[in-house]
């Protein structure tokens, strides 16, 4: 009897245990479709109370989106373990096409807070977020805690400047391997430097908004759209003056001095002055303005602000 007992008990330590990590782990679901409330497969159901924690067994790569084979997601995987594992970070690389709402910066903190990604005392974690939501494409490198202060504005922006060109060409699998390239080498240099700050990097990329997208980039792209658009009206309204002002030479007519030289006189009587409108009405309607932003903007994003409970910093570019 004690040993059926004992038995008995030990399941009953195995479940719980078992229910334990699966409640901190949602990812490890093979079930992805959205929760009852509306939100994605890993949201919790009750957000209030909830505080960070440390997720174990959790994936390095998670594509919802769909966008590469098994064998780029294990190789990526791979590489980011590597990471994790020597620099004791939280890392991962993430795509969805829907954001269920939600800004990208939000939707990528999020994900990094609900599933336990930070790591460390200061529960520290970064995701590379992939988003292919139809009214928002766009990526984000969104970081939580501690990481903060590592991925600031410029660090951002230069990750920006690495990944773009690859972003825009569809090679998304390429991107990812650029970006860990970048985190890698970011955290051996930070190891290897005494009470490291973002002001200690030899920054490759520097963001200086007085120059022009083409100049921050170094790239020679020839004349922009606009400039030659411009330059075509301006060809256009000379060559236009210079006509218009070649007929009206052309133009010898003399008008006459009065208008009742037009008249047969005894003809034309005007018998009522008095004019009349019926059912005439004056709408206004305030001329509309365009907030969207441009799906190729060059210009990274940066916001912080507090999701899930705990701060981030997020910044990005559509695409």
């Amino acid at each position: 009897m004690k040993k059926i007992i004992c038995i008995l008990f030990a399941a009953f330590i195995l479940t719980a245990a078992c229910i334990a990590v699966c409640a901190d782990t949602p990812l490890l679901s093979s079930d992805k479709s959205d929760n009852e409330n509306g939100m994605p497969y890993w949201y919790p159901l009750d957000t209030d109370g909830f505080s960070d924690f440390h997720g174990e067994n959790l994936p390095y790569v998670v594509d919802d989106a769909d966008i590469m084979t098994d064998e780029q997601e294990a190789q990526l995987g791979a590489k980011i373990e590597a990471i994790v594992e020597k620099y004791g970070i939280g890392y991962v690389a993430f795509t969805d096409d829907d954001l269920h709402g939600l800004s990208p910066e939000y939707y990528s903190s999020d994900f990094l807070h609900f599933n336990g990604y930070g790591k460390g005392d200061g529960y520290g974690a970064v995701v590379f977020f992939l988003c292919f939501d139809t009214s928002n494409r766009c990526w984000r490198t969104t970081s939580i805690n501690s990481c903060e202060r590592i991925f600031n504005e410029d660090i951002t922006y230069e990750i920006d400047e690495t990944v773009d060109s690859t972003i825009r060409s569809g090679d998304y699998f390429e991107a990812f391997m650029l970006h860990a390239d970048y985190v890698e080498s970011l955290f051996a240099e930070i190891a290897a430097t005494d009470d490291w700050t973002p002001d200690d990097h030899n920054y490759r990329y520097v963001r200086d908004d007085s120059y022009s997208e083409y100049e921050r980039s170094g790239e020679d792209e020839g004349a922009s759209p606009v400039m030659i658009v411009g330059a075509g009206l301006l060809v256009g309204l000379i060559g236009g003056g210079i006509r218009v002002s070649s007929l009206r030479k052309q133009m010898k007519i003399t008008p006459p001095r009065t208008a009742n030289n037009y008249l047969l006189r005894d003809t034309y009587t005007v018998r009522n002055r008095r004019c009349d409108y019926l059912y005439t009405t004056v709408t206004r309607h305030a001329k509309p303005q365009n907030n969207s932003s441009s799906g190729g903007s060059h210009g990274s994003s940066f916001s912080s602000g507090h999701s899930s409970g705990g701060s981030f910093s997020s910044g990005g570019r559509s695409f």
